[in-house]
């Protein structure tokens, strides 16, 4: 705020000036931060990459038609280097997690189907929606199995028995139906083990896996998956769908 001052009313003014700076710069980064979480991660990669071709080829400030170029570029500022790499990782990091979400949407939609199979399901038509949480556990360097919650949803519960109307995860305004699901896949020398099947809404069941990794993800408290062990873990693990 500076200082000293001179008189009480100079200070006085100080404070109110750091005051209304500091309400304008909370204000600005509430927008900032609304705008980000509704912004489109594919638009800002575009754009992102737009600008770092643009600075890369010295056109952030584009020289009219017919002024002719007469020296050769400078060399590009350290801060414009760094900022350059900053976007590059950025948007390699994107497509690596772009990627990987897609992998492992097919992999939980090969469940679902699984899942549909056993249970004869021949209700309303199912649709994704989105992949809440994973962990790709390793209890020895032999055995391993990946862990999913995900969110299906379903028009009307017209259909629905009362037992599958209790696991709903919550009704939508707009006549949908949305169920949060577990879905196990482990690998097995004949190909790959499945477990999959709805949630309760408040169903939690234990895994030392997920819990020693970090993830608050929900299992049937039934069981009948890997539960893991007091060691079991693996580096790569995360929420979903994520992506900071």
């Amino acid at each position: 705020m500076g200082g000293p001052f001179k008189s009480l009313e100079d200070a006085t003014d100080a404070i109110r000036f750091d005051r209304d700076w500091r309400q304008e710069q909370k204000e600005r980064n509430r927008k900032a931060k609304e705008f980000l979480d509704n912004l489109d991660p594919a638009v800002y990669i575009a754009c992102m990459k737009d600008i770092a071709d643009a600075i890369r080829s010295g056109k952030r400030n584009p020289e009219p038609e017919n002024v002719a170029a007469t020296s050769e570029p400078e060399d590009c500022d350290p801060d414009i280097s760094e900022e350059i790499d900053r976007i590059d990782r950025f948007i390699e990091r994107w497509h690596a997690i772009r990627n990987g979400m897609k992998w492992m949407q097919s992999e939980v939609l090969e469940a679902f189907e699984f899942y549909k199979e056993t249970n004869s399901y021949q209700g309303p038509k199912y649709e994704f929606v989105k992949l809440d949480r994973q962990c790709l556990i390793h209890d020895t360097l032999s055995k391993s199995y990946h862990h999913y919650n995900f969110t299906m949803r379903r028009k009307s519960s017209f259909y629905l028995s009362k037992k599958e109307k209790r696991c709903l995860k919550r009704p939508s305004t707009r006549g949908w139906d949305y169920q949060l699901f577990f879905a196990e896949v482990k690998s097995a020398e004949n190909g790959k083990q499945v477990i999959c099947c709805p949630l309760q809404s408040d169903e939690n069941g234990h895994c030392f896996g997920c819990q020693n990794a970090g993830i608050e993800l929900r299992h049937p408290e039934s069981g009948g998956y890997e539960e893991g062990h007091e060691d079991s873990g693996f580096l790569f693990d995360s929420d979903s769908g994520s992506e900071d």
